[in-house]
């Protein structure tokens, strides 16, 4: 069942095309177009039934803008029917056992054929017996219409058994509170259905229209079409009386096999009585025969002309619609199907038409799908390669600041060893001179060593800064004695190289004024990071056992 906003129900019968469209509503739902077109009857030159049935149908679509509307169709073939009750099983399992059954029952290969199932009644309670009705009909009647169809440029959506669509529309239409029963004798076969609030039933009977048209013009020695305009059109009392007593033999055998089929279904479905009947085609248009019917059925009939819960759009011709309504059922039982109002799930359309069918109308979803996760890939990728270079970023930023880290490390391990040298130099230079290094202290050296730097101190007398930093004193015994070799080291803080002439005169005058002092000797001096250094060795003499080893 489909579940369309509008749909139209297109009844193919055999000399008839009808056409009904509909719309759900809030609450229901309303005819909005409906149609009929007359079949040409076939004949020796024309006898291609599908191509009777492409040009009424073509007359039907020229007519009415069909469009991309769905449509629901029935098909003139009778299809085959079968009730079964089914043992209690799991509700899972229901589809497995219907197949199951579906191949024993139907009486022909499984494989030639397109069959649905449809469950007899909605809720059944634990443990207790769930009937289906299956119906099926031969795959080539399927393909055919189809095909003519498609030669008209209609794709019809689903496909309904007459009988299923004369339940949509008593169910829908009417309150069935008891047994009802409808007959549409069709120009083919007749239609019945049986039905209750919980139960129904289906027949085809092969006794039909055409049937009581042939007996008419064999008696009457008239051709058929001359036979059926006198079964819809005659108005005079007589000759209609006539024309009844004339179809009755065929009336008879039909209203037989009617009886026949209400004792079954009483046998099956105990406790039921059929109380109303609607009658619909238009072999009841003869006089007399609606009142036959009625009174061999003992059944109060339902009248075919009017609707109930079916409303009407505001521009629907409801006279005209009420002339045709009694042949209209089936069609508003195939929109109702179209609508979503129908309480038939059956659909007869090959299931591989509706798996292409849903997968092509699946594509612009999926291609629209495909685009959209394309464009969040696309989005992601952009994202990722934005924060990728981001971070990249970040690493080279990182990377910038460790070489800088590292660089000051490098700067600051510089700066700190230069800080030590110079506090390692400024102790140096607060440090006391020893003047005993090298050997024990010696009142006459250390007072003459004393003299000298006292003369290098005095920047008045020797013109220039000069900082004695270091004097290294070494024993050196002789034949005659002892003597003491000194080395000098100092500096001249601040000065440059243009200032060696000056150290130098300061230095060398510092000692040359002691004459305690021999072998004076006068290092050139060289330039230090912080001025002029120089270094002057010089020996004093000892006399006398008195000078000790070296410490």
């Amino acid at each position: 069942m489909l579940t369309a906003r509008a749909a139209w129900g297109l009844d193919i019968g055999e000399s008839t095309v009808k056409a009904v469209k509909m719309r759900r509503t809030r609450i229901g739902a309303e005819i909005v177009a409906f149609d009929m077109v007359e079949r040409k009857p076939a004949t020796d030159d024309t006898g291609d039934k599908g191509y009777q049935l492409r040009e009424a149908v073509t007359t039907l679509a020229a007519r009415n803008n069909f469009g991309k509307t769905p449509l629901v169709v029935s098909i003139p073939e009778p299809a085959f029917s079968r009730f079964i009750p089914l043992p209690p099983v799991d509700e899972k399992r229901i589809p497995e056992v219907v197949r199951y059954e579906a191949r024993q029952q139907i009486p022909f290969p499984i494989e030639e054929v397109v069959w649905d199932y449809q469950r007899v009644r909605e809720e059944t309670a634990p443990g207790e017996e769930t009937e289906v009705a299956i119906f099926s009909l031969r795959s080539q009647f399927i393909y055919s219409l189809l095909a003519n169809l498609r030669l008209c440029k209609l794709e019809p959506a689903a496909i309904l058994p007459v009988p299923l669509a004369l339940y949509n529309y008593l169910t829908f239409d009417r309150d069935i509170a008891r047994g009802t029963i409808i007959i549409d004798i069709g120009a083919g076969s007749t239609d019945m259905l049986i039905c209750d609030p919980q139960n129904f039933r289906v027949r085809n009977i092969t006794v039909s229209g055409n049937g009581i048209t042939r007996a008419l013009a064999e008696r009457l020695k008239i051709d058929p079409q001359e036979a059926e305009r006198l079964k819809r059109e005659s108005r005079d009392k007589a000759q209609a009386a006539r024309l009844f007593k004339l179809a009755q033999p065929t009336l008879n055998e039909l209203v037989g096999q009617i009886q026949r089929t209400i004792g079954f279904f009483k046998s099956q479905i105990h406790n039921v009585r059929i109380e109303d009947a609607l009658l619909l085609g238009n072999t009841f248009r003869l006089p007399g025969v609606r009142e036959y019917f009625i009174q061999q059925l003992d059944c109060n009939e339902i009248p075919a002309d009017t609707l109930e819960r079916v409303t009407l759009a505001p521009d629907v011709d409801g006279t005209q619609l009420r002339n045709m309504l009694p042949s209209l059922g089936p069609a508003i039982g195939l929109a109702l199907d179209g609508v979503g109002r129908g309480r038939v799930s059956v659909n007869l359309m090959p299931r591989d038409l509706i798996r292409q069918r849903t997968l092509s109308s699946k594509k612009p979803y999926a291609a629209a799908g495909i685009a959209c996760l394309a464009l969040i890939f696309g989005a992601n990728l952009y994202s990722r390669q934005v924060e990728r270079q981001l971070l990249q970023e970040q690493i080279a930023s990182q990377e910038q600041v460790v070489q800088i880290d590292e660089q000051f490390q490098s700067i600051s391990d510089e700066f700190d060893g230069a800080r030590r040298e110079a506090e390692d130099a400024r102790r140096r230079l607060d440090q006391p001179l020893d003047l005993s290094h090298g050997f024990r202290a010696i009142p006459q050296a250390q007072n003459v060593l004393n003299r000298v730097i006292e003369r290098l101190d005095d920047s008045d007398a020797v013109g220039i800064d000069i900082m004695v930093s270091r004097i290294h004193a070494e024993p050196m015994p002789d034949r005659d004695g002892h003597s003491v070799r000194f080395t000098v080291r100092g500096i001249a803080p601040g000065t440059g190289p243009g200032d060696f002439t000056r150290v130098r005169q300061a230095v060398s005058g510092a000692f040359d004024a002691d004459e305690d002092l021999e072998a004076v000797e006068y290092d050139s001096p060289g330039m230090g990071d912080e001025g002029i250094e120089f270094m002057v060795p010089c020996t004093y003499r000892v006399e006398g056992p008195e000078m000790g080893g070296a410490r």
